[in-house]
Formats: C-alpha cells, sequence, structure tokens
C-alpha cells in the first residue's frame, strides 16, 4: 500500500468487479424477497426501510459527508473516526428514541401508517446497521483502502443471497426472517471492515485521542455543513413523501411496484456505485493540494464515462426490465412493469446527480448546493402532488399512483442534474456546452440503436425464428451492447477518452489476462 493506498486504476478496477458480482446477488435477491413475501408485505418492508432511512437522514445534519470529505483530505484521521462513531451511536439512540416517543402518544399510525411496532422498531434497527456497513465501507474509501473493503462486503452480500434463497425455498422467508438474515450478513460486513480499517489500519482510521481536537472538528463540520441544514432536513421530507403518499392513498401493493420497479432500476446503478467514492476522494484530495487541474481531469473523464454507460443500459433495462421481473418475481407484480420502464431512465439521473453532488462537497461547495436545491424542491412537492393526487380529492390530481412517482423522479431529476452540472463545469473552468451537446448527441444514438434492435428487431427476431420472448431478448440485446461498444471505438470522445487511452487500457487487460493464464 503506497501513502494513498491503492490507485485509481486498481480501485475503480476491482470495486466495478465486485460490484457486478453483486450485481449478480442483488437480481437473485430482486426477486426472491418480493416473490416470497408477496405485494402486501413486501410492499410494507420497503415502506418501513424508507421511513427508517428518512428519520435517519434528518438526524445526519451533513455528518456523512463531512466525515468522508474530512478524511479524504488527510492521510491519518483517527481521531475524526472516534467522533463520528460516537456521533452514529448518538444518532441511532435518537432514532429508536422517536420511535418510542411515537408509540407513548399513539402517534404511529399516522406516521407510520397500518404498521406493526415491531416491526418499525426491527426495520430501524435493520436501517442504522446497513449505515454502519456503508459508513466502514467509505472510511475504506478515504484512505484508498477499498479493494479489501470491497472483498469483505462482497462475501457478505454472497452470504445473503445464499441464506435468502435457503429460506425461500423451505418456505420459511417472511418479514421477520428477511430483517433478521439482513440485519445479520450487515453486522458480519461491519465485523470484517471494523478488523481491516481499526484494527489492520489502525494508524490511518483509529490511532489518536479526542483530548483538544474536538472543537476544531465540530467548527469544520459548522463550516461544511451550516449552509446545507436546511436543505439535509428538507430533502429527506420531500424523497419520503412520494412514498407516503402511496401508502396512505394507494396501499401497500402499489407501494410494492415502486418499491420493486425502484429496486430493479437501481441494477443499473453498478457503475455509478462503483465510481463515486473514488472521484469523490480524488477530487477532496487533489483540491486539498490546490490542484484544480487534476480535480477537474477526474471529474471530467468519469462524468462522460459513466454518463455514457448509465443511458446504454438504461434504455436496455426499459425494454428487457417488465420481463425479467415477471418472470422471476412472478406474475402478480406484471402491474409494476409500465413502473419499471419509466424508471430505468431514473439511474441517468442519479449518476449525473450523485457525481455532481459529490463533488459540490468534495469542493466544499455546500452554500452553491443547498441554493440549487431548495430551488429544484419547489417544483418536485408541486409535481408530487398533481400525478399522485386522487381525481376526485379537493384539490385534484391524475391519480397516477407509482406510476407518477416514477415520473417525477425520472423527469425532475433529468432537468434538475444539468443545473448542478453546469454550476461545477464553470467552476471547474469546464465547457458545459461541448459537455451537453456530447450527451444530447449520446442519448439519440443510444435510443436510436436501442429503438431499432429492443423494440424494432425483437418481436421480428421473436416471429421469424419461432422462439421466445425472452430468447429473441436476449439475442437483440447482445448485437445493441456490441454496437455500443462500436460507438465507443468509433468516437471515443463520447465517453472522454482518446483511441490511444482505449488501445492501451485494451492492451493491459490483454496483458493481465496472459499473466493470469500463465499462472
Amino acid at each position: 500500500m503506497t501513502e494513498r493506498g491503492d490507485s485509481i486504476r486498481s480501485r475503480y478496477a476491482v470495486t466495478f468487479a465486485t460490484q457486478c458480482l453483486q450485481l449478480a446477488a442483488s437480481f437473485v435477491t430482486a426477486g426472491i424477497v418480493p416473490r416470497a413475501l408477496g405485494p402486501t408485505v413486501y410492499g410494507n418492508y420497503s415502506f418501513l426501510m424508507n421511513t427508517a432511512g428518512t428519520i435517519r437522514g434528518v438526524l445526519d445534519s451533513s455528518a456523512q459527508q463531512a466525515f468522508f470529505t474530512f478524511s479524504s483530505q488527510s492521510r491519518e484521521s483517527g481521531r475524526l473516526t472516534k467522533l463520528y462513531a460516537a456521533l452514529l451511536l448518538v444518532q441511532c439512540g435518537l432514532s429508536l428514541a422517536f420511535v418510542g416517543v411515537s408509540a407513548l402518544a399513539g402517534i404511529t399510525g399516522w406516521i407510520w401508517p397500518a404498521q406493526a411496532l415491531d416491526q418499525i422498531v426491527w426495520a430501524t434497527l435493520l436501517d442504522w446497521a446497513l449505515f454502519l456497513a456503508v459508513s466502514l465501507r467509505q472510511l475504506g474509501d478515504s484512505k484508498g483502502l477499498t479493494i479489501r473493503a470491497q472483498v469483505i462486503s462482497l462475501t457478505a452480500s454472497f452470504l445473503n443471497v445464499g441464506s435468502l434463497t435457503l429460506l425461500a425455498t423451505v418456505g420459511d422467508l417472511n418479514f421477520y426472517t428477511l430483517v433478521l438474515v439482513n440485519f445479520t450478513t450487515a453486522v458480519t460486513a461491519c465485523a470484517g471492515l471494523v478488523h481491516w480499517l481499526l484494527v489492520g489500519n489502525r494508524e490511518l482510521c483509529w490511532a489518536g485521542g479526542l483530548h483538544g481536537r474536538v472543537r476544531e472538528y465540530v467548527e469544520r463540520w459548522w463550516r461544511f455543513a451550516a449552509p446545507l441544514l436546511v436543505i439535509e432536513y428538507c430533502s429527506p421530507l420531500v424523497a419520503y413523501l412520494s412514498s407516503y403518499l402511496v401508502q396512505a392513498w394507494y396501499g401497500a401493493d402499489e407501494q410494492a411496484y415502486l418499491a420493486i420497479a425502484s429496486r430493479w432500476s437501481t441494477l443499473v446503478l453498478v457503475v455509478t456505485t462503483s465510481a463515486l467514492p473514488i472521484v469523490w476522494r480524488e477530487v477532496a484530495y487533489a483540491l486539498a493540494q490546490s490542484d484544480v487541474e487534476r480535480a477537474a481531469r477526474v471529474y471530467l473523464r468519469f462524468n462522460g464515462l459513466l454518463f455514457f454507460l448509465t443511458v446504454v443500459l438504461s434504455f436496455w433495462f426499459s425494454r428487457a426490465g417488465g420481463p425479467l421481473v415477471v418472470l422471476v418475481a412472478g406474475d402478480q407484480y406484471r402491474a409494476a412493469v409500465p413502473v419499471l420502464a419509466v424508471m430505468a431512465f431514473y439511474p441517468v439521473a442519479q449518476t449525473s446527480g450523485q457525481l455532481n453532488i459529490a463533488v459540490f462537497k468534495a469542493a466544499e461547495r455546500t452554500g452553491h448546493f443547498r441554493n440549487i436545491s431548495i430551488v429544484l424542491s419547489v417544483p418536485d412537492v408541486l409535481l408530487t402532488y398533481v400525478l399522485l393526487a386522487p381525481p376526485g380529492g379537493v384539490v385534484p390530481g391524475l391519480g397516477l399512483g407509482a406510476l407518477g412517482v416514477a415520473l417525477k423522479l425520472t423527469g425532475v431529476g433529468l432537468v434538475g442534474v444539468q443545473v448542478y452540472e453546469r454550476s461545477n463545469f464553470r467552476w471547474l473552468g469546464l465547457s458545459y456546452t461541448r459537455a451537453l451537446v456530447q450527451k444530447t448527441v449520446t442519448v439519440l444514438a443510444v435510443g436510436t440503436l436501442a429503438a431499432a434492435l429492443l423494440w424494432g428487431l425483437e418481436p421480428v427476431v421473436e416471429a421469424r425464428l419461432g422462439v421466445g420472448e425472452l430468447t429473441s431478448l436476449a439475442l437483440t440485446s447482445a448485437l445493441y451492447l456490441v454496437l455500443a461498444g462500436a460507438i465507443v471505438l468509433a468516437w471515443p470522445e463520447m465517453v472522454a477518452l482518446t483511441r490511444g487511452e482505449i488501445a492501451a487500457a485494451s492492451a493491459a487487460a490483454g496483458r493481465r489476462a496472459l499473466s493470469m493464464v500463465g499462472r
């Protein structure tokens, strides 16, 4: 390990590989769990987890982002880690206290419509266990210690899949066993990450006392978080509004359709989740060294590459996701197919949004981020009501249920990220107009290819060859992905690369493959 940990290339390669394996694991659980639980129980489980995440988000007050940014800027940050660990304990206690006070006041039915108290508590505990695992993995990313942390997380994921598959096979998968398995695997991942980071790399992640440093860190956090407090309190509530209104107005089944569409669409984000912590860490580190040019290079490279990959996968998933959901999760989720067809494009907005928000926070430009977010939240709330409100209400809406949420998330997201991106491009001295033109061409090129093959050629192949929908879809999907790769070779600038860089990367991959064969 070098002073800055594993190299960017090795970190992204390993992270991407493990995320692809976790994608396969998630594909299994995304079918097993909804099928075994059924729409009603699965919808209630999803709603409880969303609510727990919202409460935690309100309590966070930018602490997680500040911790990752500050930790990325320093080689050794054990004192900061200890302070953040103490804060997490306090926040978890406050979450449970909120549930307890709500129960004593008799208002749990208002906050969690038609939900059992014990399930509310279990969902809260599970959410915090999962969040702790994410925070530990981010600690590893902030020190460039990504590879081992990803392997530990991958191992836990496969344990999770094996356990859930076994329970589903014997007919014992229900709300409580699902929570128990997820909680156990999260704790297992946390134990492995604690040993690797806090014991094996103690000098980087855990060494040092808090005496005399608490005030310094609190002041740094305040400078970072003060501009964000309003948006940090509002954003989780705005996001939660959609889930709450679906649960209150349409019930658990409709919540399940939204949940399964959201869960399956996030499978497209494998490339984004692989790169995001790396970009955040590298931009924060470069800016701490006053190297704005390097920060701009990292941002530009990942911006173009991730956008192209996500657009390719989103078009494919919009067509293929529906048949796959019905095949894996069962015909009981057929009503979720239109929702998924729209939600398939939400990862495009998420990719650009998460990347640009990471750059805002890595640069500690939190005031600019707050101002943009507040402006964008107004149409978000209004559109949520218009799309979800029943047509016969006092203020009538369109009554679209889960489909309305999908339209709102995708539409507002795709428009809103342009505002974030323009601000970052200008601040880093890059041409936003040029990038916008490239992305427009990308969407047109990939969209035309998808329309011709996935929607146009697929039914022809099915009819001419006399094969089933899934077989014809597999054949046209393979051709689609090959031709999408050909687009990159023909125009590498579309993904912010050069032909020389593509050739060098291909040669390096070939050498590694030959080396592995030689062993």
